[in-house]
């Protein structure tokens, strides 16, 4: 009997977080980085107070003619959408708490915000490294969160 409490229980802590918030997933930026168009990208702004979770997909993949292409990434926060600060965040598996992250392999990499997202606004920035006409990076930025 006790273990069918204990199971009752648990059921109902299962099924009531997952359905305690509106799960979102929103592309924000996909973007090419070579000399033509560029080698710094900004995903669009995300208003971070409509969300109790927040993390990213970036979606990576490079092609190598001649240079050794890498993309920096770089989280940033804003208290009015106009005057940005770099934060911190974290990355999936390890949790370690770091404020930038070189992507250098074709992947999907994720990075997440802390419970207490310290600011109103929040954006993706990404600079590409060796890029070039035919050195080029593919990048995606997916948001995804609970509301």
């Amino acid at each position: 009997m006790k273990k069918l409490l204990v199971s009752i229980i648990f059921a109902f802590v299962v099924i009531g977080s997952v359905h305690a918030g509106e799960f979102s997933r929103t592309i924000l930026s996909s973007t090419t980085l070579q000399a033509s168009t560029g080698k710094d990208a900004t995903t669009s702004t995300v208003r971070t107070f409509d969300f109790d979770k927040l993390g990213f997909f970036i979606g990576y993949d490079e092609t190598e003619v001649g240079n050794s292409v890498s993309a920096t990434i770089v989280a940033q926060v804003s208290d009015n959408g106009t005057d940005w600060v770099t934060t911190f965040f974290h990355t999936y598996p390890s949790g370690a708490t770091i404020d930038t992250v070189s992507l250098s392999v074709d992947g999907e990499y994720f990075i997440y915000m802390d419970r207490t997202i310290p600011k109103p606004y929040m954006r993706v920035n990404i600079a590409g490294n060796n890029i070039d006409v035919d050195d080029i990076a593919v990048i995606d930025v997916e948001l995804v969160g609970t509301r």
